[in-house]
């Protein structure tokens, strides 16, 4: 009996020690793993979030979701004769090792660019060359409505009340300012004042300025026509503006 009673005993002691090891291993394992506290052997496993320990991996190659990797840039050479003779002559006119800008910058005018900008800005501009045309839809109403503003030698009568109408004029206005040139106050408002017969070449100028199709600084002086591609309908109107012009001088 007496022998009995101490086999529960001893078996407590063995299960005791089992645990014992079991959990320090379990937390031994955690901290190794860094799983949190309470693992699956306990019975209190929680689940790690992904905001912690299981958040994706991020691709250096994006930034915001969007696509970061390089343009491809091919070069094509006629004669590879003088394209090496070419870049032969500007490594050995250099006084130390290239850098990478430096040496694409010598392979690009070894070929017959500038530099390695116009070799990209050709090709960019032979891709968007080579895209299908499409057509814009063109609203005829409205030009032949901005058109019947202006006298036959293609002078602005007066200052429509159409708002449409009166955006379609400053193109027209626009497109007789010259493209990259410097102008002060007085030039602009006399170029102004050819295009138009209500003599105020004031309120076009700054009208022409607030819409941004027209720079100059902060003290009113150098302005200077914005590059713009105009609508469809501000094509139209120029090109129909200049052909009656031609008309009313006889050319």
């Amino acid at each position: 009996m007496n022998r009995a009673r101490t086999l529960p005993d001893a078996g407590s002691r063995a299960n005791r020690c089992i645990r014992s090891a079991v959990t320090e291993a379990s937390l031994s394992l955690s901290g190794k793993l860094n799983l949190p506290f309470g693992s699956a052997h306990s019975g209190n496993f929680r689940p790690v979030s992904a905001s912690s320990s299981q958040r994706p991996a991020i691709n250096p190659r994006t930034r915001n979701g969007c696509d970061m990797s390089k343009q491809s840039i091919p070069l094509v050479v006629e004669d590879i004769s003088p394209f090496t003779r070419a870049l032969a002559r500007q490594i050995s006119e250099s006084s130390e090792p290239p850098s990478h800008l430096s040496l694409m910058n010598m392979v690009s005018r070894a070929a017959g660019f500038r530099n390695f900008q116009h070799l990209r800005a050709a090709r960019l501009a032979g891709e968007r060359l080579a895209k299908p045309h499409i057509p814009q839809i063109i609203d005829h109403l409205l030009v032949e409505r901005t058109l019947n503003q202006f006298d036959p030698g293609g002078r602005l009568r007066q200052w429509p009340s159409r708002r449409k109408v009166q955006d379609l004029c400053l193109w027209a206005f626009w497109a007789a300012l010259p493209a990259r040139t410097l102008m002060t106050e007085h030039d602009i408002n006399a170029r102004l004042r050819k295009a138009h017969l209500f003599d105020d070449p004031a309120i076009l100028r700054r009208t022409l300025c607030s819409l941004g199709m027209v720079t100059r600084n902060p003290d009113g002086t150098d302005y200077c026509r914005k590059e713009l591609s105009p609508p469809a309908e501000a094509r139209a109107l120029i090109s129909l503006l200049e052909t009656r012009r031609e008309r009313n001088t006889g050319r």
